[in-house]
């Protein structure tokens, strides 16, 4: 209800400040008028430029005579200088007149011609006076040169008439034109303000139509599409409500709370360090979160954070877009463990051996193999049996490291390890720490040969990435490894082109 107050209240203003308008709009035109006057006044212009003549001539005049009186080569040369300069000021006023004059040309340009005659007069005058000849050049100016002064002032001054005479017409029809843009203006004004009515009424259905339709909007980008606003220090601003039944909590509980980006998985401290270097930059991040509700269920999502920038392009605060990807990573997820299944290691172990072939970089295909799991699950059970794996799988998901290493389930108790530019020493003593750490668990294994706990074989085969292109072959030869490795179990047997080298 208010907001059509406040939207009533606007157009109540917009209606006071049209009839102002149209006030305002009637007392100026009165000033428009005048200066429709001003503008149609050539006559004036013509007028202004004839005196200016007139006085200019006066003063070159004045300056001939000086010319004769001069004795000094210096002064007489300036007074000549300036005497020039005049001149070119009257031609001046001569052009501005043969524009706007509006009566007939034929005085313009006699009086121009007498103009132009006197130059010789002048032209004699100053040849005489350099040359001596003081007394004959006082001559010519008290007699020739004050007959054409007097000429050519007198032609001027007809001109002049002409146009104050040509002025007070002008004037009077801009009266009479003053008077009905008058009424035109008022009773323009008067339909302005029906039209405004109109218009207002039309306007306010539109908003509201449209306010509604925004809202409809909103209420659909509120509960379909994931999306969070945060401060410059991560913190939520607002959050959507399909982010927050992603989230499995309610807007209240988020609003004012660390985000970390809505990644809570094992790895969420390396996942923000990487996304505050990238966003800080003012550089839009891209990439999937995992996040853990508490049923201990794992959700994915891609995730999108641009940063805001202000219009002095400093970084306000961010906002998170984020789609669900869950049911597309579970294509690919193994739902036990959590790892990319068997259909993800295909995909991922053929792009990687490309990269590794055209970059010249080694790789490593690791399988790994839970000793005894048969007998695990026909002694403790297989609930026991498959928290067990989980166990195993989350131990090789800690010993991860680096973001161009990938562990899957690849099978029952099988899994893959993917390394890539590592050199076969370094990937072997990773493998090897990975043997130890899930021995490391502890996890009671009373029907095992070779040790109390549970434990794996490892069979590896290292390449260098232009030495292999085939993912079958890396298979085969990593397989090959894990075989041997298995003969004796809770043992790693890496391949490296020449021999099979043993850990246990």
């Amino acid at each position: 209800m208010q907001q059509y107050r406040n939207l009533i209240l606007g157009f109540v203003l917009i209606i006071t400040l049209m009839t102002g308008l149209g006030g305002f709009s009637l007392y100026h035109l009165n000033n428009i008028s005048k200066d429709v006057d001003n503008i149609y006044n050539h006559p004036f212009a013509v007028s202004n430029a004839g005196q200016s003549i007139q006085t200019l001539v006066f003063a070159m005049h004045r300056d001939m005579k000086d010319v004769v009186l001069v004795k000094d080569p210096d002064q007489l040369k300036a007074t000549l200088e300036q005497v020039h300069r005049q001149e070119q000021q009257v031609l001046k006023q001569f052009d501005i007149i043969f524009e706007r004059f509006l009566g007939n040309k034929v005085t313009i340009k006699q009086a121009y011609q007498t103009f132009i005659e006197w130059k010789p007069i002048r032209d004699e005058v100053a040849q005489l006076a350099l040359a001596g000849d003081t007394e004959k050049a006082a001559e010519i100016t008290r007699a020739k040169g004050a007959q054409h002064v007097d000429q050519l002032l007198s032609e001027v001054h007809e001109f002049v008439l002409f146009a104050q005479n040509k002025a007070n017409q002008f004037h009077k029809q801009s009266s009479k034109n003053r008077d009905h843009s008058l009424s035109v203006v008022a009773t323009i004004g008067f339909l302005t303000i029906v039209i405004s009515l109109l218009i207002a009424i039309k306007v306010t259905r539109l908003i509201l139509n449209s306010n509604k339709a925004l809202s409809q909007r909103e209420h659909l980008i509120d509960q379909n599409i994931m999306l969070a606003n945060l401060d410059q220090q991560g913190v939520i601003i607002d959050a959507s409500n399909a982010l927050c039944r992603f989230l499995d909590t309610t807007k209240e509980e988020l609003v004012g709370k660390q985000s970390n980006f809505f990644d809570n998985s094992d790895s969420h401290s390396m996942l923000s360090e990487q996304i505050w270097k990238t966003i800080k930059t003012g550089k839009t991040w891209q990439g999937e979160i995992r996040h853990i509700n508490e049923d201990g269920l794992m959700h994915w999502a891609n995730s999108r954070i641009l940063p805001n920038i202000n219009e002095r392009y400093e970084i306000t605060g961010f906002t998170n877009l984020l789609q669900d990807s869950t049911s597309k990573k579970l294509s690919i997820t193994d739902k036990l463990t959590t790892l990319p299944n068997r259909r993800s290691f295909e995909d991922v172990l053929e792009r990687e051996i490309k990269l590794s072939y055209r970059h010249g970089t080694a790789i490593a295909l690791a399988i790994l193999d839970v000793d005894f799991f048969k007998l695990y699950n026909d002694t403790y059970g297989h609930p026991q049996g498959d928290k067990a794996l989980r166990d195993v799988a989350n131990c090789i998901i800690g010993c991860l490291r680096r973001p161009s290493d990938f562990a899957f389930r690849i099978g029952g108790e099988e899994f893959a390890i993917i390394i890539t530019e590592q050199d076969a020493a370094k990937a072997q003593a990773f493998l090897d720490r990975i043997r130890e750490e899930v021995e490391a668990l502890h996890i009671p294994h009373e029907k095992s040969t070779v040790s109390e706990y549970v434990t794996i074989s490892i069979g590896a085969y290292w390449s260098a990435g232009n030495q292999i292109s085939d993912k079958n072959e890396l298979y085969t030869e990593a397989d090959k490894a894990l075989y041997l490795a298995k003969n004796n179990r809770n043992e790693l047997v890496v391949h490296n082109h020449q021999s099979y080298l043993k850990t246990a």
